[in-house]
């Protein structure tokens, strides 16, 4: 709904995690480093873990848009909550075995023989299990079952562990040694400093195709950069609101005193003042920056009806849903396919 008035082609800070904004800080860059080496080495477990809203899910949505229509052949998992024998019928399932009322030792048997095959194919199969810390023990210790098919220079099937701190904190525990010490690359992903928060601020802004400068004062992406404690997910949100009350209130680009009152809405604080006062301190701030503070001329009844609409406003901003993916069978998993118009897709699942 802001997008023309600050010069806009799409959304700049959406949650939905897209490549296209992909923001390359050092830990980033890292994170995606350790898997890319992980996988094409074949040296089947790669660790990646982060607090929530750093970014895990946007690093590895680049990762399958950079293996897209290359010889490896992910299969995504949503929801790692199963029994270790549900996670090898649908690993089966995606291989095109059913292997359902098998047991444990035929199933691992069919597993390697459908790898081979992909390997004569000249393809690859990674698991990625994104929440790995909802993975129950027992079937988190017995994935070095699936670690153990392996020929004499790689193993068959290379695995992807994402999650947050929990995941790192289920790992140390004795019971989980020999798991752990199959990882061979791990990576911890930090909240961005403030100079990067800043910088990711702009590249979004960039990438939506707006002037940095235009849109946000450096004062005010420091303070929601300071405020977000260089969460990206967080950024996003209190960018996004900030832009949806600055439309509301004819203000470009966004002032420090917008940023702190999105901050107090964000962090559960004193509701939004009336949009007269905030008009009349982007009046002042129009001296320095040309803002048009056209809310301070509306009548009280006008004004009443506006703060109203715009917290609505606001609220839902920062409330979006993420938008609807595919249906998910129920150990969660998806087959990663390219669309018809080159794009990754999500083929949906259907159990028999």
């Amino acid at each position: 709904m802001y997008l023309s008035y600050y010069g806009f082609n799409k959304e700049p800070f959406h949650i939905t995690p897209d490549p296209d904004f992909f923001f390359m800080s050092p830990s980033h860059k890292e994170a995606l480093a350790a898997v890319v080496y992980g996988v094409e080495k074949g040296l089947g477990f790669v660790a990646m873990t982060g607090e929530v809203g750093t970014g895990k899910t946007t690093i590895l949505r680049a990762y399958l848009e950079r293996i897209r229509r290359t010889r490896i052949r992910p299969i995504f998992m949503f929801n790692p909550n199963l029994t270790f024998e549900a996670l090898l019928v649908h690993l089966l399932h995606e291989l095109g075995i059913d292997g359902r009322g098998k047991s444990e030792r035929w199933m691992l048997h069919y597993l390697m023989r459908s790898l081979v095959h992909e390997v004569g194919k000249d393809k690859r199969v990674v698991l990625i299990i994104d929440e790995a810390q909802h993975m129950p023990n027992q079937t988190l210790e017995k994935l070095r079952l699936i670690s153990n098919l392996e020929t004499m220079d790689y193993k068959l099937m290379q695995m992807v562990l994402v999650g947050q701190p929990e995941l790192d904190v289920k790992l140390a525990d004795y019971s989980m040694r020999q798991i752990r010490q199959r990882i061979a690359v791990r990576a911890k992903l930090r909240a961005l400093t403030p100079k990067e928060g800043i910088e990711y601020i702009r590249h979004r802004v960039s990438h939506a195709g707006g002037k940095p400068d235009a849109v946000f004062t450096p004062q005010a992406m420091k303070a929601i950069v300071k405020a977000a404690e260089g969460y990206p997910r967080s950024i996003n949100i209190m960018c996004d609101n900030a832009l949806v009350s600055g439309l509301g209130y004819q203000c470009k680009p966004i002032t420090p005193r917008i940023a702190r009152e999105v901050i107090r809405e964000f962090k559960g604080g004193r509701a939004m003042p009336n949009l007269r006062w905030v008009g009349a301190a982007c009046a002042g701030a129009a001296i320095a920056s040309a803002c048009f503070a056209v809310p301070m001329f509306w009548s009280p009844s006008q004004t009443e009806a506006a703060t109203a609409g715009i917290r609505e406003v606001a609220h839902a901003a920062a409330l979006a849903p993420i938008p609807e993916t595919p249906a998910l069978n129920a150990a969660g998993t998806a087959t990663i396919v390219p669309a018809a118009n080159g794009a990754i897709a999500l083929q949906e699942e259907v159990s028999e």
